[in-house]
């Protein structure tokens, strides 16, 4: 994974009341209203889950619905830089809204955006190497044992000797991202296949996207994919 971490690709004012934040924070609410979201505090740590909401009369501020649990976490503090991070899965797209809070209440934040930053997943920026072992299944026939090779928030790389097809929908299961997280089961397609040889033996190499989630299986998914970004990152420096 690229060390340049989450910033926007193009240079835009810090001033978060200037024409510019107001337009993109305008077009970004419209367009994900009622999306869920992660907030990350400024060094990525996890901080909840939310849906994105409108932005104030002024258009100078983003409102976050929590999405979950019974109030605002206390690690959420006034005047504290956050990362808000939305991803469409149909695009292969993250959008990441840099920004500062500027109100708190019981089950919601306003935050006041200061840079709005698009990525594609095809970058690469966002994969991480994960070696674990899970199983996957196809339409017919017994779930089979596989490795996972990298995964990010669009899609997961398995190995297996099972032969699947491109276009193939299957189901990885009895999936741990992270030591103690969410056992996870997850529909996925696959786009691409090549063959790979590990230890002299040939397995064949499958890139597969995630197919819809429920939300509540989404978060969790996000939420341990997040942690494991978050804990390579602050390995590789100090955010």
């Amino acid at each position: 994974m690229s060390d340049e971490s989450y910033r926007a690709t193009s240079e835009t004012p810090e001033t978060p009341d200037t024409p510019d934040i107001k337009e993109e924070t305008a077009a970004f609410a419209s367009l994900n209203h009622n999306a869920p979201c992660e907030m990350l505090s400024e060094d990525n740590s996890y901080l909840f889950s939310g849906l994105i909401g409108d932005p104030s009369p002024s258009g100078a501020e983003l409102r976050v619905e929590l999405r979950r649990g019974d109030e605002i976490p206390e690690g959420v503090k006034e005047n504290s830089l956050a990362k808000l991070i939305c991803i469409d899965h149909e695009k292969d797209e993250l959008t990441v809204l840099e920004g500062r809070v500027s109100e708190i209440g019981r089950k919601f934040i306003y935050i006041s955006p200061q840079s709005v930053g698009k990525y594609s997943e095809t970058r690469g920026n966002f994969r991480l190497t994960v070696k674990t072992e899970c199983q996957v299944r196809g339409s017919v026939g017994a779930a089979v044992s596989c490795e996972t090779a990298d995964i990010s928030l669009s899609g997961i790389c398995i190995r297996t000797r099972e032969t699947f097809n491109v276009g193939d929908k299957l189901t990885v299961t009895a999936l741990r991202i992270i030591p103690g997280g969410s056992s996870h089961e997850l529909p996925v397609e696959v786009i691409r296949r090549r063959e790979v040889f590990l230890d002299e033996a040939q397995y064949h190499e499958y890139g597969c996207r995630f197919l819809p989630l429920p939300p509540g299986r989404e978060d969790m998914l996000c939420r341990d994919i997040f942690a494991l970004q978050a804990e390579h990152l602050r390995g590789k420096r100090n955010i």
